[in-house]
Protein backbone atom coordinates (compact mmCIF):
# COMPACT_ATOMS: atom_id res chain seq x y z
CA UNK A 1 0.00 0.00 0.00
CA UNK A 2 1.13 3.50 -1.03
CA UNK A 3 0.65 7.43 0.52
CA UNK A 4 -1.46 7.75 -2.53
CA UNK A 5 -3.82 4.47 -1.73
CA UNK A 6 -4.48 5.77 1.96
CA UNK A 7 -5.50 9.19 0.86
CA UNK A 8 -7.79 7.60 -1.45
CA UNK A 9 -9.67 5.46 0.44
CA UNK A 10 -9.56 8.23 3.50
CA UNK A 11 -10.69 10.97 1.51
CA UNK A 12 -7.90 13.33 1.99
CA UNK A 13 -4.89 14.59 0.40
CA UNK A 14 -1.36 12.55 -0.26
CA UNK A 15 0.45 15.73 1.81
CA UNK A 16 -2.13 14.93 5.11
CA UNK A 17 -1.80 11.20 5.00
CA UNK A 18 1.96 12.11 4.99
CA UNK A 19 2.06 14.52 7.63
CA UNK A 20 -0.39 12.80 10.20
CA UNK A 21 1.81 8.98 9.51
CA UNK A 22 5.08 11.27 9.66
CA UNK A 23 3.71 13.39 13.29
CA UNK A 24 0.39 11.82 14.97
CA UNK A 25 0.42 14.89 16.96
CA UNK A 26 0.63 17.50 14.15
CA UNK A 27 -2.47 19.75 13.47
CA UNK A 28 -2.60 18.57 9.75
CA UNK A 29 -6.19 16.68 10.48
CA UNK A 30 -8.99 16.39 12.75
CA UNK A 31 -8.38 13.31 15.40
CA UNK A 32 -11.45 11.60 13.69
CA UNK A 33 -9.46 11.86 10.75
CA UNK A 34 -6.13 10.84 12.19
CA UNK A 35 -8.18 7.66 13.07
CA UNK A 36 -9.31 6.98 9.91
CA UNK A 37 -5.78 7.16 8.53
CA UNK A 38 -4.18 5.15 10.94
CA UNK A 39 -6.67 2.03 10.46
CA UNK A 40 -6.12 2.02 6.90
CA UNK A 41 -2.28 2.10 6.70
CA UNK A 42 -2.62 -0.55 9.45
CA UNK A 43 -4.77 -2.81 7.53
CA UNK A 44 -2.99 -2.55 4.23
CA UNK A 45 0.36 -3.03 6.22
CA UNK A 46 1.73 0.24 5.81
CA UNK A 47 2.46 0.61 9.49
CA UNK A 48 2.44 -2.03 12.30
CA UNK A 49 0.81 -0.47 15.01
CA UNK A 50 -1.52 2.94 15.50
CA UNK A 51 0.71 5.25 17.75
CA UNK A 52 -0.45 6.60 21.05
CA UNK A 53 -1.60 10.55 20.71
CA UNK A 54 -0.82 12.74 23.61
CA UNK A 55 -4.56 12.66 25.25
CA UNK A 56 -5.06 16.20 24.22
CA UNK A 57 -5.34 14.78 20.97
CA UNK A 58 -8.34 12.68 21.47
CA UNK A 59 -10.68 16.25 21.98
CA UNK A 60 -11.40 18.83 19.24
CA UNK A 61 -9.72 21.86 20.31
CA UNK A 62 -12.45 23.98 21.08
CA UNK A 63 -14.01 21.60 24.12
CA UNK A 64 -11.21 22.73 26.16
CA UNK A 65 -10.53 25.86 28.36
CA UNK A 66 -8.33 27.87 26.58
CA UNK A 67 -4.85 29.15 28.40
CA UNK A 68 -2.02 31.89 27.51
CA UNK A 69 1.48 30.94 26.38
CA UNK A 70 3.73 33.68 26.03
CA UNK A 71 6.31 34.62 23.71
CA UNK A 72 8.92 36.85 24.25
CA UNK A 73 11.26 38.10 21.86
CA UNK A 74 14.66 39.20 23.53
CA UNK A 75 16.60 40.82 21.19
CA UNK A 76 17.69 43.87 19.81
CA UNK A 77 14.76 46.27 18.06
CA UNK A 78 17.75 46.53 15.27
CA UNK A 79 18.09 42.48 14.77
CA UNK A 80 14.39 41.66 13.96
CA UNK A 81 13.53 44.58 11.66
CA UNK A 82 12.34 43.05 8.36
CA UNK A 83 14.06 39.15 9.85
CA UNK A 84 12.51 36.25 8.85
CA UNK A 85 14.21 34.48 11.66
CA UNK A 86 11.73 35.87 13.93
CA UNK A 87 8.64 35.75 11.98
CA UNK A 88 8.76 32.09 10.89
CA UNK A 89 9.75 31.09 14.39
CA UNK A 90 6.68 33.55 15.71
CA UNK A 91 4.38 31.79 13.33
CA UNK A 92 5.05 28.09 13.48
CA UNK A 93 5.11 28.68 17.43
CA UNK A 94 1.40 30.41 16.91
CA UNK A 95 0.09 27.49 14.64
CA UNK A 96 1.52 24.64 17.41
CA UNK A 97 -0.21 26.22 20.37
CA UNK A 98 -3.45 26.63 18.43
CA UNK A 99 -3.42 23.08 18.41
CA UNK A 100 -2.89 22.44 21.54
CA UNK A 101 -5.66 25.09 22.26
CA UNK A 102 -2.98 27.69 24.08
CA UNK A 103 -3.76 31.72 22.85
CA UNK A 104 -0.06 33.09 22.49
CA UNK A 105 0.42 36.68 23.50
CA UNK A 106 4.55 38.52 22.64
CA UNK A 107 5.97 40.68 24.38
CA UNK A 108 8.99 42.69 22.99
CA UNK A 109 11.37 43.81 26.01
CA UNK A 110 14.14 46.59 24.99
CA UNK A 111 17.76 44.84 24.76
CA UNK A 112 18.57 48.16 27.20
CA UNK A 113 16.45 46.85 29.59
CA UNK A 114 18.51 46.54 33.09
CA UNK A 115 16.49 42.81 33.72
CA UNK A 116 12.70 44.36 35.04
CA UNK A 117 9.96 42.62 32.74
CA UNK A 118 6.62 44.43 32.88
CA UNK A 119 4.52 41.54 31.45
CA UNK A 120 0.60 42.61 31.04
CA UNK A 121 -0.89 39.58 32.66
CA UNK A 122 -4.21 39.20 33.04
CA UNK A 123 -5.96 37.63 36.18
CA UNK A 124 -8.30 36.64 34.42
CA UNK A 125 -6.33 34.14 31.70
CA UNK A 126 -4.34 31.12 33.12
CA UNK A 127 -0.38 31.65 32.00
CA UNK A 128 1.06 28.41 31.74
CA UNK A 129 4.63 29.03 30.51
CA UNK A 130 6.42 31.64 28.16
CA UNK A 131 9.21 30.75 25.12
CA UNK A 132 11.94 33.11 24.91
CA UNK A 133 13.81 33.66 21.38
CA UNK A 134 17.15 35.58 21.82
CA UNK A 135 20.42 36.14 22.82
CA UNK A 136 19.46 38.38 25.68
CA UNK A 137 17.28 35.87 27.86
CA UNK A 138 19.86 36.02 30.79
CA UNK A 139 19.30 39.92 31.28
CA UNK A 140 15.63 38.68 31.61
CA UNK A 141 15.68 35.42 33.24
CA UNK A 142 15.38 36.62 37.19
CA UNK A 143 12.75 38.50 36.40
CA UNK A 144 10.71 35.47 34.28
CA UNK A 145 11.81 32.96 36.85
CA UNK A 146 9.33 35.46 39.85
CA UNK A 147 6.53 34.95 36.89
CA UNK A 148 6.96 31.88 35.60
CA UNK A 149 8.18 28.29 36.00
CA UNK A 150 8.21 26.92 32.77
CA UNK A 151 10.68 28.90 30.52
CA UNK A 152 11.70 27.40 27.27
CA UNK A 153 14.65 29.03 25.09
CA UNK A 154 14.81 28.56 21.69
CA UNK A 155 17.97 29.72 19.51
CA UNK A 156 21.06 29.15 17.54
CA UNK A 157 23.41 29.94 20.83
CA UNK A 158 22.98 27.46 23.73
CA UNK A 159 22.82 29.34 27.03
CA UNK A 160 23.89 29.06 29.98
CA UNK A 161 20.31 29.01 31.91
CA UNK A 162 18.74 26.25 33.43
CA UNK A 163 15.40 26.04 31.45
CA UNK A 164 14.78 24.14 28.15
CA UNK A 165 16.58 24.56 25.10
CA UNK A 166 15.80 24.08 21.47
CA UNK A 167 19.07 24.87 19.60
CA UNK A 168 20.58 24.68 16.02
CA UNK A 169 24.30 24.87 16.81
CA UNK A 170 25.39 27.93 15.65
CA UNK A 171 29.03 27.60 16.59
CA UNK A 172 28.79 23.97 14.58
CA UNK A 173 27.08 26.16 11.42
CA UNK A 174 30.02 28.79 11.73
CA UNK A 175 32.49 25.85 11.49
CA UNK A 176 31.07 24.13 8.29
CA UNK A 177 30.78 27.23 6.61
CA UNK A 178 34.68 28.05 6.88
CA UNK A 179 35.44 24.67 6.31
CA UNK A 180 33.70 24.43 3.46
CA UNK A 181 35.16 27.98 2.05
CA UNK A 182 38.71 26.77 2.56
CA UNK A 183 37.77 23.56 0.98
CA UNK A 184 36.63 25.76 -1.81
CA UNK A 185 40.02 27.48 -2.00
CA UNK A 186 39.76 30.35 0.01
CA UNK A 187 42.10 31.59 2.49
CA UNK A 188 41.26 34.82 3.42
CA UNK A 189 38.07 34.86 5.19
CA UNK A 190 36.12 37.60 6.73
CA UNK A 191 33.18 37.97 9.51
CA UNK A 192 30.04 40.33 9.74
CA UNK A 193 28.06 39.24 12.57
CA UNK A 194 27.56 39.96 16.47
CA UNK A 195 30.55 39.50 19.15
CA UNK A 196 28.35 37.92 21.82
CA UNK A 197 26.95 34.48 19.95
CA UNK A 198 28.52 31.01 19.09
CA UNK A 199 29.08 32.03 15.79
CA UNK A 200 31.67 34.23 16.00
CA UNK A 201 32.97 31.51 18.63
CA UNK A 202 33.03 28.71 15.77
CA UNK A 203 34.18 30.83 12.83
CA UNK A 204 37.33 32.01 15.21
CA UNK A 205 37.29 27.93 16.10
CA UNK A 206 37.63 26.94 12.39
CA UNK A 207 40.00 29.86 11.41
CA UNK A 208 42.35 28.97 13.86
CA UNK A 209 42.21 25.17 13.38
CA UNK A 210 42.63 25.51 9.43
CA UNK A 211 45.37 27.57 10.38
CA UNK A 212 44.03 30.84 8.41
CA UNK A 213 45.03 34.07 8.67
CA UNK A 214 42.73 36.49 11.10
CA UNK A 215 43.67 39.93 11.22
CA UNK A 216 40.73 41.26 13.69
CA UNK A 217 40.86 44.74 12.27
CA UNK A 218 40.69 44.33 8.51
CA UNK A 219 38.45 40.71 8.33
CA UNK A 220 36.46 40.76 11.17
CA UNK A 221 33.18 43.35 12.08
CA UNK A 222 30.85 42.40 15.21
CA UNK A 223 28.36 45.26 14.86
CA UNK A 224 25.06 43.58 15.05
CA UNK A 225 22.82 41.50 12.31
CA UNK A 226 21.24 43.90 10.31
CA UNK A 227 20.89 44.81 6.60
CA UNK A 228 22.27 48.14 7.45
CA UNK A 229 25.19 46.51 10.03
CA UNK A 230 25.88 44.08 6.54
CA UNK A 231 26.07 46.58 4.55
CA UNK A 232 28.35 49.17 6.46
CA UNK A 233 30.39 45.81 7.57
CA UNK A 234 31.15 44.94 4.24
CA UNK A 235 31.56 48.62 3.50
CA UNK A 236 34.49 48.59 6.16
CA UNK A 237 35.85 44.93 5.05
CA UNK A 238 35.80 46.11 1.74
CA UNK A 239 37.80 49.72 2.17
CA UNK A 240 40.21 47.98 4.48
CA UNK A 241 41.28 44.96 2.96
CA UNK A 242 44.61 44.33 1.98
CA UNK A 243 45.17 44.95 -2.16
CA UNK A 244 48.16 42.64 -1.96
CA UNK A 245 46.02 39.73 -0.49
CA UNK A 246 41.95 40.75 -0.05
CA UNK A 247 39.26 38.72 1.18
CA UNK A 248 37.43 36.42 -1.40
CA UNK A 249 34.84 35.17 0.47
CA UNK A 250 32.60 36.46 4.05
CA UNK A 251 30.36 34.51 6.42
CA UNK A 252 27.27 36.72 7.62
CA UNK A 253 25.59 36.10 11.05
CA UNK A 254 22.34 35.96 8.87
CA UNK A 255 20.83 36.10 5.55
CA UNK A 256 19.43 40.01 6.72
CA UNK A 257 23.42 40.90 7.32
CA UNK A 258 24.45 39.07 3.76
CA UNK A 259 21.44 40.80 1.84
CA UNK A 260 23.47 44.15 3.30
CA UNK A 261 26.52 43.16 2.62
CA UNK A 262 25.59 42.11 -1.29
CA UNK A 263 24.02 45.70 -1.72
CA UNK A 264 27.92 47.30 -0.81
CA UNK A 265 29.33 44.88 -2.82
CA UNK A 266 27.02 46.26 -5.78
CA UNK A 267 27.55 49.36 -5.09
CA UNK A 268 31.74 48.91 -5.35
CA UNK A 269 31.39 47.54 -8.40
CA UNK A 270 32.75 44.26 -6.70
CA UNK A 271 31.05 41.14 -8.12
CA UNK A 272 29.60 38.45 -6.21
CA UNK A 273 30.23 35.17 -6.59
CA UNK A 274 33.72 35.86 -9.12
CA UNK A 275 35.24 38.80 -6.86
CA UNK A 276 33.97 37.32 -3.66
CA UNK A 277 31.82 34.33 -1.79
CA UNK A 278 29.10 35.18 0.35
CA UNK A 279 27.18 33.12 2.96
CA UNK A 280 24.59 33.76 5.42
CA UNK A 281 22.03 31.97 7.93
CA UNK A 282 18.99 30.99 8.63
CA UNK A 283 17.50 29.94 4.78
CA UNK A 284 15.68 32.79 3.95
CA UNK A 285 13.05 33.20 1.28
CA UNK A 286 13.97 36.70 0.55
CA UNK A 287 17.81 35.63 0.20
CA UNK A 288 16.45 33.10 -2.63
CA UNK A 289 15.16 35.96 -4.39
CA UNK A 290 17.87 38.55 -4.35
CA UNK A 291 20.90 38.71 -7.77
CA UNK A 292 22.88 36.52 -7.29
CA UNK A 293 20.76 34.27 -4.34
CA UNK A 294 22.41 34.46 -1.15
CA UNK A 295 23.94 30.77 -0.37
CA UNK A 296 22.79 30.10 3.45
CA UNK A 297 22.85 27.75 6.07
CA UNK A 298 19.54 26.39 6.54
CA UNK A 299 17.96 26.51 10.10
CA UNK A 300 15.12 23.91 11.02
CA UNK A 301 12.92 26.90 12.31
CA UNK A 302 9.44 25.60 11.33
CA UNK A 303 10.31 22.32 13.04
CA UNK A 304 12.01 23.96 16.05
CA UNK A 305 9.38 25.83 16.86
CA UNK A 306 6.44 23.61 17.05
CA UNK A 307 8.71 21.20 18.99
CA UNK A 308 9.53 24.36 21.31
CA UNK A 309 5.46 23.89 22.20
CA UNK A 310 5.44 20.32 22.41
CA UNK A 311 8.72 20.44 24.80
CA UNK A 312 7.31 23.56 27.04
CA UNK A 313 4.02 21.47 26.96
CA UNK A 314 5.50 18.32 28.19
CA UNK A 315 7.30 19.93 31.35
CA UNK A 316 3.64 22.11 31.90
CA UNK A 317 1.77 18.81 32.01
CA UNK A 318 4.75 16.87 34.24
CA UNK A 319 6.53 14.85 31.67
CA UNK A 320 9.53 16.55 32.54
CA UNK A 321 11.42 18.25 35.69
CA UNK A 322 15.02 18.50 34.89
CA UNK A 323 15.86 21.36 32.20
CA UNK A 324 16.61 19.57 28.73
CA UNK A 325 18.95 21.00 25.64
CA UNK A 326 17.11 19.33 22.54
CA UNK A 327 19.94 20.22 19.23
CA UNK A 328 18.73 20.43 15.43
CA UNK A 329 20.54 19.75 12.42
CA UNK A 330 21.84 22.35 9.70
CA UNK A 331 22.37 22.35 6.15
CA UNK A 332 24.42 24.64 3.99
CA UNK A 333 21.68 25.62 0.93
CA UNK A 334 23.86 25.97 -2.19
CA UNK A 335 23.13 29.16 -3.84
CA UNK A 336 24.51 31.64 -6.34
CA UNK A 337 26.49 33.60 -4.17
CA UNK A 338 28.72 31.16 -2.53
CA UNK A 339 31.44 27.74 -3.43
CA UNK A 340 29.80 24.90 -4.96
CA UNK A 341 28.98 22.36 -3.17
CA UNK A 342 31.37 19.39 -3.90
Amino acid sequence: MKLKDISLEAGVAVSTVSRVLKDPDSSAASPETKEKIFQIALKGGYITEIPRLDPIDQFPPSSLPAKVLYCMLAVDPKEREDNSYFSRLMESIREAAHHYNYMVEYYFPSAESNGAVSLPLDANKTVRGIIVIGRSLPNFVNELKSRFDNILYIGLTALDVPCDQIICPGFDAAKSVVELLHDSGHTRIGFIGSSDDDRIAGYLKAMEERDLPIDRERMVVTRGMSYLCGHDGMAYLLDHTDPEDPLTAVFCGNDNTAIGALQACKERNIQVPEDINLIGMDGSEMGKYMTPSISTVNVPLEEMGRFAVRVLRDRIHGGHSKPIHIHFPFDILERQSGPTLR
